[in-house]
């Protein structure tokens, strides 16, 4: 928990202080593609900071349906100035900072089986219904390389494209989703 803590306020100062590089621009815009399991984070501890700061810059924030293509093909684009994501991105057109997260979490409903416990055991997990992004999300890939590294891929219950989404379906009790 407290790695998990530190990580968090090491990435939460590592892109406060890649927005603050901007010191300079007193007015403008700042454009930032940010994966959705960031989203959270990124506005509790960054925005917030920054919009103290910087009160008239303006900071546009793209995520979701309405952007569908992976943060860091945007900032190669042009689209974006800065992008915030998960995974490993080995792109020789871009600057990549890259930091741990923390440990892998399970999801679930608080009456769910599995609420009360610390850790779960791969196996453990297989007894219920999962929840899984697409292969190509970073934190999917990291889900999938626990269950092979265990010698039991799993097959999902359901499938969704966004962390938000599992994360509510986690919620509401359907199933088990995870996030970092």
């Amino acid at each position: 928990v407290v790695d998990g803590f530190l990580a968090q306020r090491r990435l939460n100062s590592e892109l406060g202080d890649t927005l603050s590089r901007l010191r300079n621009l007193q007015a403008g815009k700042v454009v930032v593609s940010v994966g959705d399991g960031f989203v959270d984070s990124f506005i509790n501890h960054v925005m917030k900071r920054v919009s103290e700061h910087y009160p008239d810059v303006l900071i546009e924030i793209k995520t979701g349906i309405y952007y569908p293509r992976e943060p860091h093909e945007m900032v190669a684009s042009d689209e974006v100035d800065i992008a915030i994501t998960y995974g490993p991105i080995s792109d020789p057109r871009l600057v990549v900072h890259s930091f741990e997260r923390g440990p892998l979490c399970a999801l679930v409903a608080p009456s769910h089986a599995l609420a009360g416990h610390e850790r779960v055991s791969v196996s453990e997990l297989l007894q219920h219904k999962l929840i899984f992004l697409p292969d190509v999300s970073g934190s999917q890939q990291f889900v999938n390389a626990l269950f092979g590294a265990a010698g039991q891929p799993a097959t999902p219950a359901y499938r969704c494209n966004l962390h938000s989404v599992s994360r509510r379906m986690a919620s509401a009790g359907i199933g088990v989703s995870f996030m970092t």
